[in-house]
């Protein structure tokens, strides 16, 4: 029986549109230009198309400038469903499209990621290799050690190959609030399939693994069906593939997470070593690696958290604050290296501005030492002749150099200073001896101008405070001004004092702060609190031997001693010895090399005394 086919009016429509479409489109071209923000040698479309063959579809044409044009003619005659790949590497936008990106619409968010040309849209578009927005565009940054596949900000990505390119980052199916690698190593797996940690970018990490002669571990979590797998790990330079070096560990747990460690200084059979003069950024995981899909059959691994391998700390450890997270290289030298600034150790970067060094064994003499970053040694001498402490063996002029003494434990220091990258504000004290309505400062950075200072806080009992924020970023000098009269310190100074010591003992006499010095406590006009007078002892009233000391300093009155103060010259006391008597020895067994000050308190009044320890 004949059967007539009847045609709806919708179905008529849409048969016209789409022969509409076809003949309208008809000897024209597609154009798509693509930017790639990094150099490279062949770009290429991929999708059902070419059967998602990275190698069928068609090469854009490059236009010298970083982007690329594709020309396809005739124009598809149906919707396109495509990806780019550049010199080889197939892009990744599932990331992009979990943070919100919208150039891959043909995606479930964990496991693809396809781009969409409707029949409907322009004939010219625009798009950028691996990314949802333009080159520099993204909010995200390159992810560092350690990859934890966690944080929102950073652009995470992976890549598979060889049988393992459903490669992705997803929730661990162990723990809903971590994310995880999901790695399917499928049946057809070539034996080296592996997964590369690098955004679409092919950049890899943002700075180079920080192996040194005496880390060259990493650690890495897994999970895998089977034990006793052989899981290596891979580090390359994202510039230069040849510089590379891999190592193996092998699984211990089936179906359970464990954390295995990579020794890159036992690099894998057959491959090179490692060079610490190359640059890694670039790692790459295998599992099962050398055993292929048809033997292992089609498998499902994942890992997770990538990091440099903690070493427990059994030497000496130095840690150094470089003041600033881009250096590349921290060394130390020293006589024990005969002050070559390529023979002593490298230190570890802690990912923080700080790098560790860890002398094992543990020195047995005092060290010298200095730091070198990037091949710059530090000078420290200005700090010494500010008053600082941290370089004691010096001449103040040709050089100055740090000191380690045996037994004195870990060091915590910052590079080329004797203070932290950091210090807190500057609090000033100052007691007023009689009645005041305003007490500011004055000095170099105010132009002397009794005016322009700060205005310290009356606190109700005589004195005064200043809060200085910031603190200065170097040595602040200054003087105290009360309702507008400068006070003057020369004749303290001539006396002995010490707390003006930039002076010429006939014309000025300045106060100091050093910076890292912390609070300072002062009186206007004077050296010694308003209760204490200044003093008028003379040398045979008031004996101080030796000076220059070793290891102890006798003071000797014809009064009776007090009481004795001892302050570095940041002004931090360090001593507070009660004597009454009229002799009495002071030991300096405990001090650094240095200048300190000696306040000592006899017969009512004070005598500062400047004190050099050898």
């Amino acid at each position: 029986m004949k059967q007539n086919r009847l045609f709806t009016k919708g179905a008529f429509i849409a048969l016209f549109l789409s022969f509409f479409s076809l003949t309208s489109l008809y000897g024209q071209t597609l154009t798509i230009i693509t930017t790639v923000c990094s150099p490279a040698n062949e770009v290429r479309l991929t999708g059902p198309f070419w059967g998602w063959n990275p190698t069928g579809g068609p090469i854009a044409v490059s236009n010298g400038d970083g982007t690329w044009t594709f020309s396809l003619n005739p124009v598809p005659a149906a919707d396109m469903e495509y990806l780019l790949i550049v010199d080889g590497v197939q892009e990744n936008l599932i990331q992009a499209m979990v943070n919100g990106g919208t150039c891959a619409p043909i995606t479930n968010y964990s496991s693809y990621a396809n781009r969409r040309w409707l029949l409907t849209d322009s004939l010219t578009i625009t798009n950028t290799y691996g990314q949802c927005g333009n080159c520099g565009g993204s909010t995200l940054t390159q992810m560092d050690l350690p990859v934890t596949f966690e944080g929102t900000t950073i652009e995470y990505g992976v890549i598979g190959f060889e049988g393992a390119e459903a490669s992705t980052i997803e929730v661990d199916p162990t723990n809903a609030t971590n994310t995880v690698v999901k790695v399917v190593k499928s049946a057809s797996a070539q034996p080296w399939a592996g997964t590369t940690i690098t955004a679409p970018s092919a950049l890899g990490l943002a700075n180079s693994i920080p192996f040194s002669a005496s880390n060259q571990k990493m650690t890495l979590k897994v999970w895998s069906p089977d034990a006793g797998i052989p899981v290596r790990l891979k580090v390359e330079d994202h510039g230069d593939p040849t510089h590379s070096v891999e190592t193996e560990s092998f699984t211990t747990l089936a179906g359970q997470w464990e954390t295995l460690t990579f020794d890159f200084s036992n690099q894998a059979t057959g491959t090179a070593l490692i060079n610490l003069a190359y640059m890694y950024d670039k790692p790459t995981v295998f599992f099962n690696y050398g055993v292929n899909g048809a033997t292992a059959g089609e498998k499902t691994y994942y890992f997770d958290d990538l990091k440099m391998f903690t070493q427990v700390a059994l030497g000496l450890e130095i840690t150094v604050d470089v003041c600033s997270t881009t250096a590349n290289e921290v060394r130390m030298t020293g006589p024990f290296w005969g002050w070559d600034p390529t023979a002593g150790p490298v230190a570890v970067n802690n990912n923080d501005g700080t790098w560790t060094f860890n002398l094992d064994p543990i020195p047995t003499v005092d060290m010298e030492y200095l730091i070198i970053v990037d091949g710059v040694q530090e000078n420290l001498i200005s700090d010494m002749q500010n008053g600082g402490t941290c370089a004691p063996i010096t001449d103040f002029s040709g050089y100055a150099n740090r000191k380690w003494i045996v037994g004195s434990g870990n060091v915590f220091i910052s590079y080329n200073r004797c203070v932290p990258c950091s210090y807190p504000d500057i609090v000033i004290t100052t007691e007023v001896c009689s009645p005041a309505t305003t007490i500011k400062l004055t000095g170099p950075i105010w132009q002397w101008n009794p005016n322009f200072g700060p205005t310290a806080v009356s606190n109700g009992d005589g004195t005064y405070t200043f809060t200085i924020s910031p603190a200065p970023k170097d040595t602040l000098e200054y003087l105290l001004v009360k309702d507008g009269v400068l006070e003057n310190l020369i004749q303290e100074m001539v006396n002995g004092a010490g707390c003006a010591p930039i002076t010429d003992y006939s014309t000025y006499a300045n106060r100091r702060w050093i910076i890292g010095q912390g609070a300072v406590s002062n009186t206007y006009g004077k050296c010694a609190p308003c209760s204490i007078g200044v003093s008028e002892l003379t040398d045979n009233d008031l004996i101080i031997y030796p000076n220059p000391a070793n290891s102890k300093v006798t003071v000797s009155s014809e009064y009776k001693i007090e009481k004795i103060e001892v302050y570095s010259i940041l002004g931090d006391l360090i001593v507070t010895n009660s004597v009454q008597m009229n002799e009495t020895e002071i030991s300096l067994d405990k001090l650094n090399t240095g200048v300190y000050m000696f306040n000592i308190y006899v017969n009512d009044v004070v005598k500062v005394v400047r004190i050099i320890k050898n």
